[in-house]
């Protein structure tokens, strides 16, 4: 939340651990929700029906967006309306011995092309190679349809990754830009 705080970001923590945050007074800009111990769907449905933005993007707990590249994703999504999505090289960091290895997250993301122009094809597509966009910075409505096409289903989290890649594609086209968006 530190990094986050002069961003210019509003966030939305939607945090299911058993014991809420303790620091929470520190950081005004935040939306907080404490959800103990409930599944990833159950946790984000209602808080996605909530916003009142019309771009969201997803960060997990072990992540940083770039916030420049948010914005620069922003910037994308307004001049091309046909897009629903947008991201950038996403990055790992780990840390072997005294140093760190940089290397790509999804290598495949170098080959991610969403961008024909009718729904079917763009499915096809998500899997030439499939490459995760749930991270991207995407249109809200998007999100919103994500959310109530998995509502009320028994899906695995590992399938609510897949739907919403699918539910994006046919939503519009997703770009990859060449700028650092994303670091684990």
């Amino acid at each position: 939340l530190t990094y986050y705080k002069d961003s210019g970001l509003r966030p939305l923590v939607i945090d299911s651990t058993n014991v809420p945050y303790p620091e929470l007074a520190r950081f005004p800009n935040v939306d907080y929700r404490h959800c103990p111990n409930v599944r990833f769907l159950t946790k984000i449905t209602q808080p996605v029906l909530d916003i009142a933005t019309p771009y969201t993007l997803f960060c997990a707990d072990d992540s940083f967006i770039v916030p420049r590249a948010a914005a620069a994703c922003v910037d994308f999504l307004e001049a091309h309306p046909d897009h629903h999505a947008a991201h950038g090289r996403q990055i790992s960091v780990t840390r072997e011995g005294g140093a760190l290895v940089y290397a790509p997250c999804y290598v495949q993301d170098a080959q991610l092309c969403i961008d024909a122009e009718s729904p079917a094809e763009r499915l096809k597509q998500v899997y030439r190679p499939y490459s995760p966009t749930f991270y991207a910075v995407h249109r809200t409505e998007s999100v919103r349809d994500f959310v109530k096409t998995a509502s009320g289903r028994k899906i695995n989290d590992v399938m609510l990754e897949l739907l919403s890649a699918m539910t994006g594609a046919v939503n519009g086209k997703h770009a990859v830009l060449p700028l650092l968006y994303h670091v684990t």
